[in-house]
């Protein structure tokens, strides 16, 4: 509805206007009166709902305007638009925080800004593979369906995650690409083959895979979303469980920050920390993190990851 609003008054002028302009033949002519009685029809008629729905949006609007911000608003929000307005009132000044919702963020944070987290920051599949065919080494590619099935030994888990280059989205299914390096190589594939982890090496595997399944294939390299944090100085995230369907409260929520998240930790693990969350763990809560850069090394004064 917010995009199709935009362009209702347009609407309203252009489709009386071009059905008049038809029945400006002789042979049509006749239906004009008919038609401007329509129009008069549906025009007060959308008058009426217009005045019905303002008069069931009155309770919420004088409950807003005597002070009550958050009434009328669904849990998964008041979670979320809480956690603004606590972010804003006690994150450092000099700290950025990222919201999916940087607009709302902003009114209800007494006017601080938040970066925006829209969308996760994709490369082109050519794009991708043109950046990893300028790395040592050949590629080791393992299905992540395949690699989560498995309980990785701690140790093994965490450095081979600091040695992951990019995810790989083939169709439905999603590959891992990690760079070994000459030290490590023969300790991980030992592994995987001790343990019959099937994994693949080399950039045609997975081309191969794209071209069978009919899709463009896409890819996305966790240190691309590091970067984009760090050249706009974001130190904390808020992650809220905004409902996919406003009207339900269901599993399904906006995750786009769960999955930004998500693919920064599959090779920074253990870089988020939870400040403060709002709302009970079965009741939508908004949770907000702080990003340790220091414990790799990072910061979030413009530098970025060579």
């Amino acid at each position: 509805m917010r995009i199709i609003i935009i362009y209702l008054p347009l609407i309203f002028l252009f489709l009386p206007w071009g059905l008049l302009e038809l029945t400006q033949s002789k042979k049509v002519r006749w239906m004009q009166p008919v038609l401007v009685l329509l129009l008069l029809v549906v025009f007060f008629r959308l008058f009426g709902l217009s005045v019905t729905k303002a008069k069931a949006n009155n309770e919420v609007l004088m409950k807003n305007i005597r002070g009550n911000k958050y009434y009328g608003y669904t849990p998964d929000w008041v979670n979320f638009l809480r956690l603004s307005a606590w972010a804003a009132e006690n994150v450092p000044r000099e700290s950025m925080i990222a919201s999916r919702k940087p607009s709302m963020s902003f009114i209800y944070g007494e006017g601080r800004n938040f970066y925006p987290l829209f969308r996760i920051p994709t490369m082109p599949i050519d794009t991708a593979f043109n950046r990893m065919e300028q790395k040592p080494g050949e590629p080791v590619i393992l299905s992540e369906v395949e690699l989560r099935s498995w309980e990785l030994p701690p140790r093994l888990e965490y450095s081979m995650k600091r040695e992951l280059e990019a995810f790989v989205a083939s169709g439905d299914t999603m590959y891992s690409v990690y760079y070994f390096s000459d030290q490590t190589r023969p300790g991980y594939l030992a592994f995987l083959n001790q343990n019959k982890l099937h994994y693949e090496t080399g950039l045609d595997y997975l081309r191969n895979k794209i071209a069978a399944s009919g899709s463009p294939g896409v890819a996305v390299v966790p240190d691309t979303l590091v970067n984009a944090l760090l050249r706009n100085h974001v130190d904390y995230i808020i992650r809220g469980n905004l409902r996919l369907n406003p009207s339900q409260k269901t599993n399904r929520v906006i995750n786009t920050v769960h999955r930004y998240m998500y693919y920064i930790e599959q090779k920074y693990p253990g870089i988020f920390t939870q400040v403060t969350q709002v709302g009970g763990n079965n009741d939508e809560p908004a949770q907000l993190f702080r990003i340790q850069w220091e414990i790799y090394g990072l910061d979030s004064a413009g530098k970025e990851r060579p």
